[in-house]
């Protein structure tokens, strides 16, 4: 059918098109069950499948509202914030829920957070549903803090179903595939609740629930551990350095005179506007404001005053600070063929989600965008400023030009190097040097030229082997995620022998016309089903 249209391209536009669409058949009552959806994505390939392994494993299937005692999503509402954090309530997005360590600088008024029901509870899990829809999060120590925003299905387990197991399910391909396929809108993707309410969920034994949430209780024991390390490391920079606090809103602003209060342009949309001086030999040819905030200028007033030692530009403690050039990326399926490539967004997360792989072969001298233990990586496209350090687990992973790489001397801690960039000490300079209209970015040599103080190896020791802890404890708890829910996707597809997945899978048609009898047999668990053309 296609190759007909095929012949009817010129040849040299077909050599830029590689014309694979997937072609899904289907009965027409199908179409007339559940929503009555016309979009292509409901009845995808990898969905049925999925719905043909469960049904095929002999388990019983209970919908997922059955399970669980609440399973429900906030209505949208203005959001009104508070400069005063002790009227307000920090409000986490969605994509913050996801970071080992989510914070906010937006406190919503205390109000519209008890009327709209937005606080959360220990024990919950969470799931997003605008966007990228389908991703989980389960509400521990830190997370519980937070308010968050509509933009989260709430889901409130009870005592029959442990949450670590509906969280391993509904994270792992079978229980995204039927997630994602319900997902609605042309440009922003959404989610209801009462589309993961119906979601069947297979009733494995009590002993294997209870099994998965312990390992996933383990994995969110050590996240909130981690958590508590950087904590305390923050701590300890504080004291072992003689920092003090100090408040972001009024620091080195000019006071507002009457004739200012009173001038038209004193107040824009309801803000007023913050006036400072600086002097002309500190320039430095920049002339964008935000170069010159008094901010960092008093970060670094402040460490030369109270730190007991020498304060110092980063490019001393670094043998190596670099972004790797822009390059032509071409991904590859899986391990077995490429390297793991991370992207900005993923030096803080809790888990890689979406991770691609380069090519190995189709790289030219790959090695340039290496990412090597304990290298602090510094985020330096886009949202600036995000810290962390290459693992046993990163390591030897590539990474965007998006990440810039900063490589220790031999004498220095680089742990130490990132608590200090993690703190408003380095977060008000990192911020202050970031330059761009539209996408903001942040260059080497900038960041070398961040002040930093440079404390005996004893001091940095006490500070950056609690930071180097934290990130490790944090890769061993994704790796623990992901083998957590390989074994679940491994133990149901083992269940689903292949004569009942055959019948099964012919019941819901994902053979099509054709006989694709000896196809489903050899390659039951493989990858999803499509007939082409």
């Amino acid at each position: 059918m296609l190759e007909r249209h095929r012949q009817n391209i010129p040849s040299d536009v077909q050599q830029h098109f590689d014309i694979t669409n997937s072609i899904t058949f289907l009965f027409t009552s199908r179409l007339f069950d559940g929503e009555q959806r016309f979009d292509a994505r409901y009845y995808s390939m990898e969905s049925q499948k999925a719905s043909a392994i469960l049904e095929s494993t002999g388990l019983a299937l209970r919908p997922l509202v059955d399970v669980t005692d609440s399973i429900h999503l906030p209505k949208q509402f203005k959001r009104v914030y508070v400069r005063d954090k002790s009227k307000g309530v920090p409000l986490l997005t969605p994509s913050e829920t996801l970071e080992f360590r989510p914070s906010t600088e937006n406190y919503l008024i205390r109000s519209i957070v008890n009327d709209r029901n937005l606080l959360i509870e220990e024990g919950w899990m969470l799931l997003t549903c605008s966007g990228t829809v389908g991703r989980g999060s389960i509400v521990g120590d830190r997370l519980k803090r937070f308010a968050v925003s509509h933009d989260m299905i709430r889901i409130i387990p009870t005592d029959e179903m442990p949450v670590g197991y509906i969280y391993t399910f509904m994270q792992s391909w079978i229980g995204q595939a039927l997630i994602t396929k319900d997902q609605y809108g042309s440009t922003v993707k959404h989610l209801e609740a009462h589309h993961v309410a119906d979601i069947p969920v297979p009733m494995i034994s009590g002993d294997e629930q209870q099994y998965f949430h312990s390992l996933i209780d383990q994995v969110y024991s050590d996240r909130d551990d981690a958590n508590h390390l950087l904590d305390d490391a923050e701590r300890q920079l504080y004291i072992q350095l003689g920092l003090v606090d100090f408040e972001a809103d009024e620091v080195g602003y000019i006071p507002p005179s009457a004739e200012r209060i009173e001038a038209p342009y004193y107040k824009v949309a309801g803000m007023t506007l913050k006036v400072f001086d600086t002097a002309v030999n500190n320039l430095h040819d920049r002339f964008d404001a935000s170069f010159h905030i008094p901010l960092a200028r008093e970060a670094v007033n402040l460490l030369k005053e109270h730190c007991p030692y020498p304060v110092v530009q980063l490019a001393q403690l670094a043998s190596d600070i670099s972004v790797p050039p822009r390059f032509k990326r071409i991904y590859v399926n899986g391990p077995e063929h490429g390297v793991p490539f991370m992207q900005g967004v993923h030096v803080s997360q809790s888990v890689y989600h979406n991770l691609q792989y380069l090519s190995r072969s189709n790289t030219k001298n790959i090695e340039k965008w290496a990412i090597h233990k304990s290298q602090v990586l510094v985020t330096c496209s886009g949202t600036i400023g995000r810290i962390g350090i290459v693992t046993d687990k990163t390591n030897g992973w590539t990474a965007t030009q998006h990440i810039l790489r900063i490589t220790a001397n031999e004498e220095i801690n680089p742990g130490y190097i990132a608590a200090f960039l993690m703190s408003p000490y380095g977060q008000c300079q990192l911020r202050s040097k970031e330059y761009g209209a539209v996408v903001n970015e942040l260059t080497e040599s900038d960041t070398a030229s961040i002040m930093i103080p440079c404390p005996p190896k004893s001091i940095q020791d006490k500070i950056g082997n609690k930071i180097i802890e934290a990130f490790e404890k944090i890769g061993r708890a994704a790796t623990l995620e992901e083998d957590a829910i390989h074994e679940l996707e491994e133990l149901l597809e083992s269940k689903a022998s292949s004569k009942s997945f055959l019948q099964t899978a012919r019941e819901l048609n994902l053979d099509g016309p054709r006989d694709w009898s000896s196809r489903i047999e050899g390659d039951l668990y493989g990858e999803p089903f499509d007939i082409r053309t």
